[in-house]
């Protein structure tokens, strides 16, 4: 599979898996979780660098907002109690990637 059908195919899959959970689909979620899928955990300055590439005007907090959301549908992990908090993907969202 080409780089364009594979990002296509994971592209499809996280929509599906946002959209099993009852979260909108949004394309700060998409790269959050690509971003993710592709790393064993980012803080989220560093989720921020991979994000703004493909969302052009995010801002921090804007980012901080879809973290809280997708923790609230079991999609993405905190760990760490002092900052710089890591955020993974959950065990059941990391089979979409």
């Amino acid at each position: 599979m080409d780089d364009i059908s594979s990002n296509l195919h994971s592209d499809t899959c996280i929509s599906d898996r946002l959209r099993t959970v009852g979260a909108h689909v949004t394309l700060s979620r998409i790269e959050v979780m690509r971003a993710l899928s592709s790393s064993s955990g980012m803080t989220a300055p560093e989720l921020m660098r991979h994000v703004e590439k493909r969302v052009p005007g995010i801002t921090l907090r804007s980012l901080y907002n879809t973290l809280m959301r997708m923790q609230e549908r079991r999609l993405v992990e905190r760990t760490g109690s002092i900052r710089p908090a890591v955020f993974t993907l959950s065990g059941t969202a990391r089979d979409i990637a």
